[in-house]
């Protein structure tokens, strides 16, 4: 190439290839925000550096200045220079915060707001505001974030600056521009399109280009300005490579280059991207000239043989962005020098003229060019390997035909020729080579003429690299279509990152393929059996080539989207999500083809399949050899059938996978495709960055490929999946095969690690937590022994078409036997429903028959009776059972079926029972199993077993879920609670129910059993009989005879205990009765000791029982007891009746249940003599009624909880019988707490009549009546209740009566519900039909007639009332039925009243039915006559009025009679304050009627509430208190209460208005409007005031007194509720007993008095510093008291000049003290007594002469007082009165009565102060 042909193309830009900025700062600001600026002065950052920058967000408009929109406009005139104006400019981005100063606001996502909206703080700040329409250059304020930046990278003197307009006051910016000096030359930059123009060949819209990563980003261009001629800009080399942040690369013996910028070539410019952390890039072209140019030539030309250098030029690259350090932000520059060169290569076969690139950066000295010269490949192959020194075959082996035919490599390019150089001191050496070759093949092409792509070729970019160090190396990558042209505003080529050389061309002409088909990969070797779930077309291809043939590696990527799959075809095949292509052809005419597949599947749970499908080329098959890695067994769920595998993760969740080996056996198929594991059919599977991200996480392979080769792919035959799974501590080795026959599914143990319980086996098996699996710990705790085999633990999971279940089934060695665990799915469940589990195992009762033999106290050998103890647990949480989670009758059979597990169960049903039968429900079983006696040995053909008796356990919640008992640390567990728990509390084990019973008939020895039962507890299970003995007339039974089995473990057999907790004898031969029971039992905490007595004698019977108990844990004080007793037999007769019976009792430390009104019966204080418990059965016989009243787990009378405050009881009661036809046994029951705590009253009742008595054989009426009446304070609540029972009859024993009534009333206590207080019911046979009773209410039943008369004629008539706060209703129904033959007739009758209070008025409905039937039978002909007439009945009043209509057959019609339905009058005020007083009238007084003036003080009443005291008459005994009496008071808790009987809205009292108390105390929420339902008024009453007045009361206490008053009066009136209006007999607000009755008002006030406050003490407060001191001398000395006994005297002080005593001296006292306690020890008796006596002598005589001296002292100070009181004291009395301002009142002679009893008002001298006195001496 010619010298001058040399342009200065800019060439590649440097920044292009060197590594970003690292850590850009997300909002660096300039020193004006007072954040610190980046430091100029750090040192450059040239390491690697990566660049950072968000894209401009996208904001919604937010507020900013108001201004006028900005318009960016192209190319200006040539700016005229403007002179800094006095307004400054600010434009405001649309990410400008609000904050921001006055300004323009840009346009939202125009092209300059998104370039300003990457300014840090979103606004550009200018100097100057343009003032005309002439664009004017403004630059940014020097605080403005570009400028500071600016002025950072390069100088202070750089400058930004915009050239700005003014256009209808609204600013326009047409350009920037940038000015330079950091090269000692201004270079200015212009966005101008002129000089973009000459800089890069295109002008963008005013130089902002829009990068196509992100197309809401821009960019700054600016082009370079040619500098004035006059100040041309030359340097050398050296500074270029300093100002692209490089060490000089060159030789150091190379002499100096100059540079001189190039102004009149391309490629000149600047950028400026914000967002992109404020990068800056500056590119410069320069010629190189000077005295070092021949050098540079000869040092380049003597280290590569052949070139030739001609012309010189180089472009310098800067690029410089705002990056963060370790040491904070900081400016990093990173830029590199490249050299263009004109050159000629001379080879051997002849010159090469090429165009050359020297590259200099940072580790990177390359010399690149260009070959253009067709041929030119074997001439450079030639020359590197001269140069080299090494033989490279590179030519022969892309020489075309090479491979035989020309299939493979049809022709050869080569493009570029890259040299790495080193430098040396005056030396440059080639070290390295890369040339870049267009390689045209035949490779999947169908070279052999085959496919539609055989006239294509498929072209390659191979690299061959050699190095001087490390060889050669020789490959390359399919090369895809020629780079498009770019569209119309692609700014991809005018960007700083644009490389030209980077652009290739194909040479190429032609077809082109892009897409290889790889069973034609190689022309001429078709590759058959492609499997489905690799893709057939690759697209990313790369090649090796040497002497010996060509590999070929390929990234496949796979399918996107699998169709639904076929079961019949064979088993699952997996989906590939990365698969690798390895390929092998060896050159001859042959050629050998090895291929292989290298695939990674992701499976679910994080799974993963890595493994190599082979193909085989001779027998056309492929193979998959893998390994899977995964957590849990879900990473298999696609190796499963489509019907199965949603199953298995709740089956087999809890497996975990170790080590999984596949072998998967590909075989041609028909054109079906491979199926698709995980069962995905809806086709929609994404791929992301290589990785199948499947839509349903449990698809896991893949599919066919809808080609016209289809029908060779080969689909999945056969895989095993063999290798190492987890459970717990075990490792077991797993066999998975599948095949198109089926699949199965076993694991056996291989080898334990560690230690494992059964609970932790089966709790990963379950994949379950222990609280959630609910395991009891007798079968949780039980250790796994064996460490390997098959017969220790192995599990099978299998599928049975037939039951349509998937069932697993284990088997775990126990001790001689083995536990089964299996779990049961049935497969139309969905994949959320969990799957049914249960445990069976037998327990052992003995190790061998000896050891089933006992010794019985009592009773002598006893052999267990039983025939097998199964232990059975059973977990149903999938709700699908009606009858409650359970295994049903069906899922026995299934289970047995398929896995041939017999699960017993008893028999609940009657038979033959419906497979959906809940037959083992849900929980812990301990399962008693016998020999079926009913089956004979011949016909069952040996022994059959039965279930006795199936005690449950540990019962779930109604989902199933298992309840888990209260740890400190964890709460008790609701049912609805979920099963996870972190740290799982220890599951229930108690016995949760009565012991589980049944009848069984055995005799063994002298003992005969006839019941048993079951129960468990601890790790134990008790085994209990009813056993007795009978010894002539002598019955006896054992209490609490039990075996107990206790476990250890499931390993073991048990230890056998035996318990006896009481025996019971009675004989019973009339006259004589005689009954005993003594019993030891436990309950609660509380050992206890019961026994009962029952003696009868003709006429009279005596019982009496009694408890005592003591706590386990040995608390003392805690020993409860009660005793109970009751007499029954004529005791005392009063002729016309007379005194049957006592009964009484009392309890300590327990409490009495008390009974309700229909068990009153019951209650053992009054319950009738051998009373049935229920109407038809059994009378208890007298053993069962002691020990009914002994028990304190199911009697009347129960111990408290030890720590339980205790509770007290006493009961007295008496039987009266009257006129011989009334028999009432009735008791009075007080039970209360400590301190009166908790009192609870009770009347209980049972009254029996008989008409005309009970002896009568035939009696006119019987009649049993319970009353119960109950005052509990605590939860303040009265109810009164009485109720006949269904054996009452009158008339006739077939004329039953039932009915009841109760009355309750609920009132303020200490735990009662404060939002009851006040309301109140009376109902006498319960409701009205659609009465909605709120929970408390009672619910007696209906006052009901039933009457059967013979069998064709029966009556029954029900009536009831009932009245609450809101509402009063009424009703009753009559039904009488005939029946004779084919004759039927009936008649109905009902009725239902509600009540109006005030105005009085009622609403009913009624109806009257009446109807007969007549029934045909006359041979095949069976039909019936019917005539039935009804009559429906509304009745209103008053006045009485109604409308009857009548339903006749086919006719209708109705009746009127009386007024028209109109509403009642409302009340007025003065009614419904008659109404509200309720006013009684005085005696002799006339009678008020409802006109008259409110009478002064009838609707007040007055109350003392605390503080009244009695008072006593003039003979000292009390007087009788009348409403006039006057109150004496204690004034400090007198308090009193003004009740009004009309509500107030208002209450104030001393002239201030009243609080309200506060709310939860006495009622709940705060008082309501007063509102008067009678008076029909909406809006509550304007005006109700209460004030009380207290003369000088100011310092009076009030509070409102609020209490409940029923709605039906002082509720607001709504007219839709009025029971008056059409329908209103079914009115459902009225009828809603839940919501409140009663509403708070203020119904008085309660004034306490004053609270106390301080006296007026007259005496001054003193302040001690100020006072004078004085000395007062003593006349005398102050007496001194005395002791009593001076040995308890303390030691006296030290005087001064005392000394304290030495230890020595202490030591000697101490002796001496206990020498005397010895010389006590040893006297006698009475030495002693003498000793004391003489003591107690001497303290007596001192204490008569003290007292003397105190007498005497007193009578001295008496006398002194007396005789100078009236002087000398007076005249101090005055002084201290007048210091003190008192006045001159008080006198200083002593008073009458203190000189009376002056001696007995002193026991000592008064002590008047303390104060040091001096000791002298």
């Amino acid at each position: 190439m010619a010298d001058d042909e040399l342009t200065a193309d800019p060439g590649p830009t440097a920044a292009a290839d060197a590594p970003d900025a690292v850590d850009t700062p997300a909002d660096p600001a300039p020193p004006a925000t007072g954040d610190t600026p980046p430091d100029p002065s750090a040192p450059a950052v040239t390491s690697a550096l990566t660049t950072t920058g968000d894209d401009p967000p996208d904001p919604a408009d937010p507020a900013v200045p108001p201004s006028t929109d900005l318009t960016l406009t192209g190319d200006p005139p040539s700016p005229a220079p403007l002179a800094p104006l006095p307004t400054a400019l600010h434009l405001h981005s649309s990410t400008a915060p609000t904050t921001a100063p006055a300004g323009h606001a840009l346009p939202a996502k125009s092209p300059l707001d998104l370039l300003i909206s990457s300014h840090h703080s979103g606004s550009l700040h200018l100097t100057a505001t343009p003032i005309d329409a002439t664009p004017h250059l403004i630059p940014l304020a020097p605080e403005d974030d570009w400028a500071y930046w600016l002025s950072s990278i390069d100088s202070d003197d750089a400058t930004f600056a915009l050239s700005v307009s003014a256009a209808d006051a609204a600013p326009v910016v047409h350009g920037f521009e940038v000015t330079l000096h950091r090269l000692g030359v201004p270079l200015v930059f212009s966005s101008a399109p002129s000089a973009l123009t000459a800089a890069l060949g295109a002008a963008p819209d005013a130089g902002l280009l829009t990068d196509p990563a992100s197309p809401t980003r821009r960019i700054l261009a600016c082009g370079l300005i040619p500098p004035a001629a006059s100040t041309p800009l030359v340097t050398t080399v050296t500074d270029l490579f300093t100002y692209a942040g490089l060490s000089p690369r060159l030789p150091s013996a190379l002499p100096p280059l100059t540079a001189t910028l190039a102004t009149a070539a391309g490629g000149n410019a600047l950028w400026f991207d914000p967002a992109g952390s404020y990068a800056t890039t500056v590119r410069l072209c320069f010629t190189v000239t000077g005295a070092g140019l021949t050098a540079f030539r000869d040092l380049f030309e003597a280290g590569i043989a052949g070139l030739h250098i001609g012309a010189l030029a180089a472009v310098v690259t800067r690029r410089t962005v705002e990056a963060a350090t370790a040491r904070g932000r900081a400016i990093a520059d990173v830029g590199g020098v490249a050299f263009r060169i004109g050159a000629t290569l001379r080879t051997p076969r002849g010159d090469i003229d090429v165009a050359a690139r020297l590259e200099l950066r940072p580790r990177v000295a390359e010399l690149v060019w260009e070959l253009n010269s067709p041929g030119a490949l074997a001439a450079i192959v030639d020359w590197l390997a001269g140069l080299a020194g090494v033989e490279i075959g590179v030519k022969e082996w892309l020489t075309p035909g090479k491979d035989g035919a020309g299939r493979v490599v049809r022709d050869a390019h080569l493009h570029r020729v890259t040299l790495s150089l080193a430098f040396g001191e005056s030396e440059v050496r080639v070290v390295g080579a890369r040339l870049e070759i267009e390689v045209a093949t035949g490779l999947g092409c169908g070279g052999d003429g085959s496919g539609d792509d055989k006239d294509k070729t498929t072209l390659f970019l191979l690299t061959f690299g050699w190095r001087r160090e490390g060889g050669s190396y020789f490959h390359g990558r399919l090369w895809p279509d020629p780079t498009a042209p770019p569209a119309p505003g692609d700014h991809t080529r005018l960007l700083p990152t644009y490389d030209p050389w980077a652009q290739l061309v194909p040479k190429t002409t032609g077809a082109l393929n892009t897409v290889l088909s790889l069973p034609r990969l190689i022309p001429g070797h078709e590759i058959s059996n492609v499997p489905a779930a690799i893709p057939q077309d690759l697209s990313e291809l790369s090649l090796s080539l040497d002497s010996a043939g060509i590999g070929i590696s390929a990234t496949i990527v796979p399918h996107a989207a699998p169709p639904a799959d076929d079961d019949d075809a064979g088993a699952p095949g997996f989906r590939f999500d990365a698969i690798s292509l390895v390929a092998r052809y060896d050159w001859g005419a042959q050629g050998n083809l090895q291929l292989g597949v290298q695939v990674r599947a992701s499976l679910p749970a994080e799974g993963m399949l890595v493994g190599v499908v082979e193909y085989e080329r001779r027998t056309k098959r492929w193979r998959l050899v893998g390994q899977i890695e995964g957590v849990g067994m879900k990473c298999l769920e696609g190796c499963f059938d489509r019907e199965t595998r949603q199953h298995v993760e709740p089956i087999l969740g809890g497996v975990r996978v170790e080590r999984l080996r596949v072998e998967y056996d590909y075989v041609g198929g028909e054109g079906d495709g491979e199926k698709a594991i995980g069962g995905d059919t809806d086709g929609k599977k994404a791929i992301e960055g290589g990785k199948a991200e499947a839509a349903d996480e449990t698809a896991l392979v893949t599919t066919t490929e809808s080609s016209e080769t289809a029908s060779d792919d080969a689909t999945g035959s056969t895989f095993d999946i063999t290798g190492t799974i987890t459970i717990s501590a075990l490792s077991l080795s797993l066999l998975f095969h599948h095949s198109a026959a089926g699949w199965t599914f076993k694991a056996s143990l291989k080898a334990l690690s560690g230690t494992a319980t059964i609970g932790d086996i089966l709790s990963a098996l379950s994949g379950q937590t222990p609280s959630a699996l609910g395991l009891p710990s007798l079968v949780a705790d039980t250790p796994f022994a064996a460490t390997s085999g098959a017969d220790a633990f192995s599990f099978t999971l299998a599928k049975h078409p037939d039951t349509k279940t998937l069932q697993l089934h284990a088997s775990i060695a126990i001790g001689p036997g083995t536990l089964a665990f299996g779990q049961l799915r049935r497969l139309a469940w969905p994949a959320a429903t969990p799957s049914k589990r249960f445990v069976k195992a037998a327990l052992q009762m003995a190790r061998d028959p000896k050891e089933g033999v006992l010794t019985v106290p009592l009773v002598g050998e006893f052999r267990q009776p039983l025939d097998g103890l199964v232990f059975l647990w059973v977990q149903d949480a999938t709700e699908t059972a009606k009858s409650g989670p359970g295994l049903t009758r069906q899922d026995v059979a299934d289970v047995k079926e398929c896995a041939g597990v017999e699960v017993p169960f008893k028999e609940l049903f009657k038979d033959p029972g419906t497979p959906e039968d809940v037959v083992l429900p849900a929980g812990a079983h301990i399962v008693v199993v016998v020999v079926n006696p009913s089956v004979t040995m011949a016909a069952a053909g040996g022994d059959t077993k039965m279930v006795l008796v199936d005690y449950v356990f540990m019962k779930p919640d109604a989902k199933g879920k298992a309840l888990t008992a209260p740890t400190p640390e964890t709460p008790a567990v609701s049912p609805d609670a979920d099963d996870v728990d972190p740290a799982p509390p220890k599951a229930l084990e108690t016995d949760t129910g009565d012991t589980a019973r049944a009848p069984f008939k055995k005799k063994t020895g002298a003992l005969a059993i006839s019941n048993i039962g079951v129960s468990y507890a601890s790790k134990t299970v008790t085994i209990t009989f009813d056993a007795t003995f009978e010894l002539g007339p002598v019955g006896l039974s054992l209490l609490g005879f039990a075996l107990g089995l206790q476990f250890d473990s499931l390993h073991a057999a048990p230890q056998i205990s035996v318990d006896l907790e009481g025996l019971a004898a009675s004989f019973d031969r009339p006259p004589l009765l005689i009954a005993g029971i003594i019993r030891r039992g436990h309950a609660a905490g509380v050992t206890y000791y019961a026994g009962g007595l029952v003696l009868g004698f003709k006429l009279y019977q005596f019982e009496a029982a009694g408890f005592y108990g003591s706590a386990d844990d040995g608390r003392a004080g805690f020993n409860p007891f009660f005793v109970y007793a009751r007499l029954r037999g004529p005791l005392v007769d009063f002729g016309f009746a007379s005194i049957a019976g006592i009964t009484g009792g009392m309890g300590y430390q327990t409490s009495i249940r008390l009974p309700t009104v229909e068990t009153v019966a019951r209650f053992p204080f009054v319950a009738q003599k051998d009373e049935a418990a229920v109407e038809g059965a059994e009378k208890p016989s007298t053993l069962a009624t002691l020990k009914a009243l002994i028990d304190p787990t199911e009697g009347w009378f129960a111990p408290n909880e030890p720590g339980a405050p205790a509770t007290y009881w006493g009961a007295v009661g008496l039987k009266v019988e009257a006129f011989k036809m009334l028999a009432v046994d009735a008791v009075v029951v007080a039970q209360f707490g400590a301190g009166g705590s908790g009192l609870r009253l009770a009347v209980l009742a049972v009254a029996v009549a008989d008409i005309p008595n009970a002896a009568s054989p035939v009696k006119f009426a019987h009649l049993e009546l319970g009353i119960a009446c109950i005052l509990d304070v605590d939860h303040g609540l009265f109810k009164a209740e009485a109720q006949l029972s269904p054996a009452s009859y009158i008339l006739d024993p077939s004329c039953h009566v039932t009915g009841g009534f109760a009355l309750y009333y609920w009132f303020a206590g200490p735990q009662a519900d404060a939002a009851r207080a006040g309301d109140w019911v009376f109902t006498a046979g319960g409701y009205h039909q659609a009465f909605l009773a709120p929970a408390g209410y009672p619910h007696p039943p209906r006052l009901a007639i039933s009457w059967q008369l013979g069998s064709a004629l029966s009556i029954r008539g029900t009536a009831y009332f009932a009245i609450t706060p809101k509402v009063c209703m009424g009703g009753g129904a009559l039904r009488a039925s005939f029946h004779a033959g084919p004759v039927t007739a009936f008649f109905d009758a009902y009725a239902d009243f509600l009540v109006n209070y005030a105005p009085f008025a009622f609403a009913a409905e009624l109806g009257v039915a009446v109807g007969v039937r007549y029934d045909i039978d006359f041979l095949f002909i069976h039909t019936h006559v019917s005539v039935e007439l009804t009559a429906r009945l509304r009745l209103w009043g008053p006045p009485l009025a109604g409308s009857v209509h009548v339903d006749f057959w086919i006719v209708g019609f109705d009746i009127d009679f009386g007024a028209r339905q109109r509403a009642s009058m409302p009340l007025g005020l003065l009614q419904f304050y008659h109404l509200a007083v309720q006013a009684t009238t005085a005696a002799g007084a006339a009678p008020r009627v409802e006109t008259d003036a409110p009478a002064p003080g009838e609707a007040h009443t007055f109350a003392c509430v605390a503080g009244l005291l009695a008072t006593a008459d003039a003979t000292g005994a009390g007087a009788e208190r009348t409403e006039a009496s006057p109150w004496v008071v204690r004034g400090g808790a007198f308090a009193f209460l003004v009740t009004c009987k009309v509500a107030a809205k208002t209450v104030t009292a001393f002239r201030a208005a009243v609080a309200d108390p506060a709310a939860g105390a006495a009622v709940a929420g705060a008082p309501h409007d007063v509102h008067a339902k009678p008076m029909k008024r909406g809006a509550p009453l304007e005006e109700s005031a209460l004030d009380v007045t207290i003369s000088g009361g100011e310092a009076w206490r009030a509070v409102s007194h609020v209490q409940h008053m029923p709605s039906g009066i002082w509720g607001p009136y709504n007219p839709s509720e009025d029971p008056e209006r059409p329908g209103g007999n079914h009115n459902p607000t009225l009828l809603d007993g839940t919501t409140s009755g009663a509403v708070p008002l203020r119904m008085g006030v309660v004034v306490s008095a004053p609270l106390p406050g301080r006296s007026n003490d007259r005496l001054q407060p003193s302040v001690p510093e100020d006072a004078a001191l004085k000395r007062i001398p003593a006349e005398m000395p102050l007496p001194v008291g005395g002791y009593a006994d001076t040995r308890w005297n303390p030691e006296a002080p030290a005087e001064e000049g005392e000394r304290e005593l030495t230890a020595e001296e202490v030591e000697k006292r101490v002796v001496e003290l206990v020498a005397r306690a010895r010389e006590r020890k040893e006297k006698t008796k009475e030495e002693l007594e003498e000793e004391n006596k003489r003591e107690l002598a001497e303290a007596e005589e001192k204490r008569k002469r003290e007292e003397g001296e105190r007498v005497e002292a007193w009578e001295g100070v008496r006398d002194a007082w007396a005789a100078n009181g009236a002087t000398k004291g007076q005249e101090l009395v005055n002084r201290w009165q007048a210091a003190m301002g008192w006045g001159t009142g008080l006198k200083a002679a002593m008073p009458e009565r203190l000189k009376k009893r002056f001696l007995e008002s002193y026991v000592a001298l008064p002590v008047m102060m303390k104060m040091e006195v001096p000791v002298v001496g």
